[in-house]
């Protein structure tokens, strides 16, 4: 259980929780936890939603195979087609927040000039094509090192969290308690909901692997809902210490590198330095994740039919759905050069948020029409309830995401459909033929 754990928090406790208090606490203030927490249980439902489903169809599909039995191929197909782009502009965030990171360290290592506002984009681009070269040779190989990555974040975290709340209760040494609210407290808290809803993609991911699992009527259940509490606690105390250590026009201003103020307040230079490097290593290595995550949805929208075939075409010499890849590492390089980092990310969490609306409704259409082979060892109690409110859940953090995210996100689920109406309608899924 612990290995599948660490797929969901590699990328939930990666690029947020060194990006997001910056620009939340900027919005909300101190409200930005409650922004966390909100988020958090809407994500909690739909993990526990997921959990059901993959016992009950183990598939690597995942969010794609789900939705596609509960409610029609036609919807999983959008579902799908949503998943691939939405980790599109997922990898996308990760990897400008990569290139602030990098710009920090070496502006401070005085290798450029402070106030440079293109080198951010720059090293992410570089980023880009660098993952996806290395995703084209190696990707298996890189994999390898998730847990270890996960692992020295988290304790690294743990000590900058556990110096921070303990100055904050001036049990060593002592940080300014400055928190406030903004003019408006309850819009700024829900707006924040929306634009941090990213840092919870991560747990979906682990559906991925539900047919590896062991007892996965007790670990499914354990790794999905255990990872979404285990993140939440975590950003929701880094938002309480980071409010506390500066005022909301302070973090307005730092933005995205905000954790580095906070780490030179705790422990000065060697703070930051720890910290930047903590902050490359969660950022790229999400960027990695979601690269080749990515790349596995359109390999398997290719072999349902759903795209053409061609992007299952793997390289001899390195077994990896080469096309599959630079489908998603090309895209990714014109979104960097178009895209802010914001409009980034509520895209990434508009499609997914769809997608995990889906998937409520999917669980809840399978428990009432019960088909022979829906069987699952894990049952979500009071599922109709549940269910309806974590669908509920994701739109209602849709409808307070920008005006820009939603006119994005709506075209590419509208682009969806007709593409299915025009290229996918009427053929049917080698999932679907094995019902």
């Amino acid at each position: 259980m612990p290995a599948v754990l660490t797929i969901g928090l590699g990328i939930m406790i990666g690029s947020g929780i060194f990006v997001f208090p910056g620009l939340a606490g900027g919005r909300a203030g101190i409200g930005a936890a409650i922004s966390f927490a909100i988020a958090g249980m809407v994500a909690f439902i739909v993990a526990i939603c997921m959990a059901e489903l993959s016992t009950a169809m183990p598939r690597s599909g995942g969010a794609y195979y789900f939705v596609s039995r509960g409610l029609g191929a036609s919807w999983g197909a959008v579902v799908g087609l949503a998943l691939w782009i939405g980790l599109i502009f997922a990898t996308g965030f990760y990897l400008m927040a990569f290139g602030h990171y990098f710009t920090d360290l070496i502006v401070r290592i005085g290798l450029a000039a402070d106030g440079s506002r293109q080198l951010p984009g720059i090293l992410a681009i570089a980023g880009a094509i660098t993952l996806t070269a290395v995703n084209l040779v190696g990707a298996e190989k890189v994999g390898n090192l998730q847990k270890t990555i996960v692992a020295v974040l988290l304790v690294i975290i743990a000590v900058f969290l556990a110096a921070g709340l303990l100055r904050s209760l001036g049990i060593m040494g002592h940080l300014p308690v400055t928190r406030s609210l903004p003019e408006n407290p309850l819009g700024s808290v829900l707006g924040a909901t929306a634009l941090i809803f990213t840092s919870y993609l991560g747990f979906a991911q682990i559906a991925n692997v539900s047919g590896e699992v062991k007892k996965p009527e007790r670990n499914l259940p354990l790794a999905l809902g255990g990872s979404v509490i285990a993140a939440a606690v975590l950003y929701v105390l880094t938002m309480v210490i980071i409010t506390g250590a500066f005022t909301i026009s302070e973090l307005k201003e730092m933005g995205e590198t905000a954790m580095l103020q906070l780490g030179q307040s705790l422990f000065g230079g060697a703070g930051v330095m720890v910290l930047t490097f903590a902050g490359l290593l969660a950022t790229i290595s999400s960027a990695n994740a979601t690269i080749l995550s990515s790349s596995r949805v359109l390999y398997a929208l290719g072999k349902d039919d759903m795209v053409p075939g061609v992007t299952t075409r793997i390289s001899g010499r390195f077994a990896a759905p080469w096309v599959a890849i630079l489908m998603v590492g090309v895209p990714v390089v014109f979104l960097l050069v178009l895209c802010d980092l914001e409009l980034m990310a509520q895209v990434a969490s508009l499609l997914h948020l769809v997608m995990y609306a889906l998937i409520c409704i999917s669980l809840a259409v399978l428990r009432r029409t019960n088909p022979k082979y829906y069987n699952p060892s894990f049952k979500v109690p009071f599922y109709l309830p549940l269910s309806g409110l974590g669908a509920l859940g994701c739109f209602a953090v849709v409808f307070f995401m920008s005006r820009t995210a939603q006119i994005a996100g709506t075209a590419i689920i509208i682009a969806s459909i007709i593409w299915f109406t025009i290229y996918g309608s009427g053929r049917e899924t080698r999932r679907s033929r094995k019902k």
